[in-house]
Order: structure tokens, then C-alpha cells, then sequence
């Protein structure tokens, strides 16, 4: 399998991954599309909620800047977010074309309604479904395995890539299937692979977001931004089988369950001025359910009875997720719990989704810049729609004359290479349970609530974990999950030094990064943090923000953008 090559490869088989191989098949290049698991069926946008927004025309794209740079608390790169407004509607129009049931107007226009947290004006595309991600996605794999233009691999594990002379030439995969090292020569490498979610417990993206594009765009060279920016969010820590599920705690108040109550049966007050505090005020509910779970072995703990909660209501906006699970199993009670939406950090990309090593871009969750210092909201789905259709078509342009050497020997060395370091991983515990206390590491001293002393002790504490290794006891060569959790661990790790190093040199409460020993927010300083790999260390730097649509403290900004983020929304 060593001569495998192609024009375009993509790494990643989400929504991103998916548009961004269409394209590229559109410009006429030879495509393969690879993903650690079957394509369109795992991935962050699996349990997108219907509302994705959309500005059309000139005036509704600089205010959907504006609003973005707002809740990105003016660290967003502003001219990916035009770009990304600009194109949106392309995206929009190819997902209906293939039969994804957006709600349209009689004059044929996509009928749009109101988040007033979002936006001043109807932005949000209509869905008369509960969720938006399984119809696209199911779409979108529909059209590809229909379009035999694309070559696909599935359950193939990126293992790394290959830079010759600051040039992306190619990656090396593990084959899940067939326990064998291979390598795909390509003129472009498009990193598709997600956010990084899954270092923390209780985390609302599937399990596969374990930063693998992170870890090792990271290794090899690439610089990475705003990792200290982390969306924590209210979500179920018990029961486990729902561990992670996402909801809006004051949509179940609304809906007349029961206060919270800790685990002596004592009322706990998660909305100090609730109700007449601003929907979705985040930073109370956070901070008392951190207080109650300080360590995620202790025995407090914040409690929610649901048996109020009625049938008719278990599909209600901010309940669907949650209600569905009461309805099949039966649920009464949960346990709150806070984990990771995504991480908004990622890998440094330009307004062409490229990164700062030529031949290498990067789309979706993978990419950083857009989001800033806080995800706003409902445009998950419209980013990995348009940075892939930017990055298919600008990986194809500029790179479709692109020759490389002969790297048949450079190849073969590397992958007897990495045959031999498998071969040789040794530690101490199972990768699983590696896993598992780099999570706890995580939340009890990198949570949303942060201080240079408890950042410290948990780097010292991962710098351990990392010496202590793992080992792989399974031998077998088809479908050897405990070696791919092994590569999964040492990515996460990986990416877990970065979030905290990250966290430590940002020296302010900003966005979804909150630091007790720094609480305010620092104005009229916009910086944003930077790791990358420098002789086999981590460097941890920071730069200015440019400013080249929206200056901080204009006053045609999004109004309830601002109000929200002073109440707490974001």
C-alpha cells in the first residue's frame, strides 16, 4: 500500500470532512476522504439542535461578524468570520438540494426565525425537527457513497503526517481493520478530524473528539490558538448512561420541575435572581455546580427531580435532548454535572483555512480563530459547512500543480519505524484508565473554574501520567481498540498541556476561560495565545489581535450580544 496518492486528502468524515471532499471533487481533483470511524455517522454535529444560522446578503453578514466578534469577546479572526457569512447560503442551498427539510416561505425563500441571544433579527434557519445533524448527515453520506468520484477509508486512525522541506506531502494511517501502517501521498492534507472535547468527563460531543488533528498538526510545527477557551456547559453527570447529555436547566425550571436540591435534600439556589434573571445565565449555574462538585469522587453532588416534568413537554426547546431519555428509560431524577460542549481552540488557520505549514488546511472544530474566547451559538453546523467549501476550493487552486520527490524509501523507513514503536509501548496502566485520570486531572484542576495554583498542579500531574505510559495487552492485529485508545491517549495528553499552558498564560477572566485569582476581564488588551512545538518543547507565546473590519467599542455591534455576555449568557 505505499503508492497511494491523490490530489486532495481529507482527514475527517463529518459534516466539514464531507463538503470539503465534495468540493474538491467539483474543481476536478482526485479525492480520498478518510475517517476513524464510517463517514456522517459520529462527530459533534451528530446532535446539533435545528437552529443554524444564516445571514444573507451584504448588511446581515457584517452584522453576523459584529455579533460573532461580540461573543467572541473580540479574539475571532474577522475575516474568516465574513468569509464564512458570505458563503453561507451556498452551503444552505446544496444541503436542501439533497433533500434536507428546511422550512421555506411561499415566496421560496428559507423562512428564518428570532433567537433574541443571537441576533436583533431573524437569523435562524426553521427545522419542524428536533434536530438539525442526523438529516444533514445522513444526507450528506447518502450523496457521497452515490458519488463514486470519491475514494473512501473507513475505521483508518491518523497516526501522522509527513513533512518534507515545511511541506505537507502526505499521512500515515493505522487501518483499524487490518492492524497495518499505510501512508497517502496527496498534493493538500485537510484536517476534518474535530474538536478535542473528550479530555474532560462528562463530555456532550461523542467520544471520538479526542484532538487527534490537534495533537498532530501540534507535532509538526503547527501553531495553535485559543486553547485556554473551553465551552463548558450544564449537562447530566448521573445517571452515567446518559453521562454528558445536553440540556438548559432553566428550560426544565420552565417547564415546572422541582428546584435543585444537594445530596442532603437542601434546596440549592441556581439562579440567584432567577426568574427574572436572563435565560441561559451560564456563570451562576456554573460556578454553584462546581462548588457542589469540586472533585468528581466527591460525595456532594446537585440533584434535579424530573417527575414533574410532563410527556407533552419532553420535546420542548432545550429538553429534547434529555426528554428523550426520560421517555425510553424511564428517568426520574439526574445529577448535574458540567462538561465540555467543544474546545474553541484549534489548529492557526488563514481566511483560506490554511495553515502556517504550506500543503496543510484545516475545517471544522479542528480550526481555530473563528470562535474566539466563547462558541456563539448556532453556528457550528454553518462553520464546518463553509470552511470546508473554502478549503476544498482553495486546496485545489493552489495546490493542483504541486510536485513532490520520490518518497518510496522516505516512506518505508517511516513506517518500519513505527511498526518498531509500537512494538516497543510499555507503561504502567491501561490505556483506558490513562484516559480516564487525564479526565479527572482535567476537571478538578483545569475545570471552568481556574487558578494558577490548581493549573500547576495539574500540569505536574499530567507531566506524570505521561512518563508513567500505558500498555497494550490485546496482541490482536483486526480491530485492536486497546492499541487505538493508546494513540488516543497520547494525543489527548497532548492536547491537554496545551489547554493548560494556554489557560496559565492568559492572566484574565475572559470568554469561557475564568480565572479566580484574575477575575476581570482585561480592556483595551486583545491578545491571543499561541503553543507550538519549538525543538521538542512547548512554547507558549502571545500575539495582538488584528482589527480589520469591527474596532473594539464601536457602537453598531449586536446590542443584546453585549447585554448578554454583561448578565452572564455567554
Amino acid at each position: 500500500m505505499l503508492n497511494i496518492k491523490t490530489d486532495v486528502l481529507v482527514i475527517g468524515g463529518g459534516i466539514a470532512g464531507s463538503f470539503c471532499a465534495l468540493e474538491a471533487v467539483k474543481q476536478g481533483q482526485k479525492v480520498i476522504l478518510t475517517s476513524k470511524t464510517p463517514i456522517c455517522t459520529v462527530g459533534s454535529s451528530i446532535s446539533a439542535a435545528p437552529g443554524i444560522q444564516v445571514p444573507l446578503g451584504n448588511d446581515e453578514v457584517y452584522q453576523f461578524i459584529a455579533d460573532a466578534v461580540v461573543a467572541g469577546r473580540w479574539l475571532s479572526n474577522q475575516k474568516l468570520i465574513k468569509r464564512v457569512g458570505k458563503i453561507a447560503e451556498e452551503g444552505i442551498d446544496f444541503l436542501y438540494k439533497i433533500g434536507v427539510p428546511f422550512n421555506k416561505k411561499t415566496d421560496g425563500k428559507y423562512e428564518r426565525i428570532l433567537s433574541p441571544r443571537l441576533s436583533e433579527k431573524p437569523r435562524n434557519l426553521n427545522m419542524s425537527i428536533p434536530l438539525a445533524g442526523p438529516p444533514i448527515m445522513h444526507a450528506l453520506r447518502r450523496f457521497i457513497l452515490e458519488d463514486h468520484r470519491i475514494s473512501i477509508f473507513e475505521d483508518v486512525f491518523l497516526y501522522d503526517l509527513l513533512k518534507i522541506d515545511e511541506q505537507i506531502q502526505g499521512a500515515f494511517f493505522y487501518d483499524i481493520r487490518r492492524g497495518n501502517i499505510f501512508f497517502i501521498e496527496s498534493k493538500a492534507v485537510i484536517l476534518a478530524t474535530g474538536t478535542a472535547s473528550e479530555i474532560y468527563p462528562n463530555n456532550m460531543a461523542p467520544p471520538t473528539t479526542t484532538g487527534d488533528g490537534h495533537a498532530i498538526a501540534y507535532n509538526n510545527g503547527c501553531e495553535i490558538i485559543d486553547m485556554e477557551f473551553v465551552h463548558f456547559w450544564s449537562t447530566v453527570k448521573r445517571p452515567t448512561s446518559i453521562s454528558g447529555i445536553n440540556h438548559h436547566i432553566e428550560s426544565l425550571y420552565e417547564k415546572g420541575v422541582e428546584p435543585a436540591r444537594d445530596i442532603n435534600g437542601k434546596e440549592v439556589n441556581l439562579f440567584p435572581s432567577y426568574p427574572t434573571s436572563s435565560r441561559g445565565s451560564l456563570k451562576p449555574i456554573l460556578s454553584t455546580i462546581n462548588k457542589e462538585n469540586a472533585s468528581l469522587n466527591n460525595q456532594g453532588g446537585i440533584f434535579v427531580n424530573l417527575a414533574n416534568l410532563k410527556p407533552e413537554n419532553y420535546w420542548d426547546k432545550g429538553i429534547f435532548e434529555l426528554g428523550a431519555y426520560v421517555e425510553k428509560l424511564g428517568i426520574k431524577e439526574i445529577e448535574l454535572g458540567i462538561g465540555p460542549l467543544l474546545c474553541c481552540g484549534g489548529i492557526k488557520i488563514d481566511n483560506n483555512c490554511e495553515s502556517d505549514i504550506n500543503g496543510l488546511y484545516a475545517i471544522g472544530d479542528v480550526a481555530g480563530g473563528f470562535l474566539g474566547a466563547n462558541y456563539y451559538g448556532a453556528t457550528g453546523l454553518i462553520f464546518a459547512m463553509t470552511t470546508g467549501i473554502i478549503a476544498g476550493r482553495e486546496a485545489s487552486l493552489k495546490r493542483k500543480n504541486f510536485s513532490s520527490k520520490q518518497l518510496n524509501s522516505i516512506v518505508a523507513n517511516k513506517i518500519d519505524t513505527t511498526r518498531e514503536n509500537i512494538k516497543t509501548i510499555t507503561g504502567i496502566r491501561s490505556p483506558y484508565q490513562a484516559i480516564n485520570n487525564l479526565k479527572t486531572i482535567m476537571y478538578e484542576y483545569a475545570g471552568p473554574i481556574r487558578s494558577e495554583t490548581g493549573l500547576r498542579k495539574g500540569l505536574v500531574k499530567l507531566k506524570q501520567l505521561k512518563k508513567e505510559g500505558v500498555s497494550i495487552i490485546s496482541k490482536t492485529k483486526i480491530f485492536n481498540l486497546e492499541l487505538v485508545k493508546a494513540f488516543e491517549f497520547a494525543n489527548m495528553i497532548n492536547v491537554a498541556e496545551m489547554v493548560i499552558n494556554s489557560a496559565l498564560e492568559r492572566k484574565e477572566s475572559r470568554g469561557r476561560h475564568i480565572r479566580i485569582d484574575y477575575p476581570m476581564e482585561i480592556d483595551d488588551v486583545y491578545n491571543i495565545i499561541i503553543v507550538k512545538k519549538i525543538e521538542g518543547n512547548m512554547s507558549v507565546k502571545k500575539r495582538k489581535v488584528d482589527f480589520f473590519i469591527i474596532q473594539p467599542g464601536e457602537e453598531n455591534v449586536c446590542s443584546r450580544i453585549k447585554e448578554a455576555y454583561k448578565t452572564g449568557n455567554y
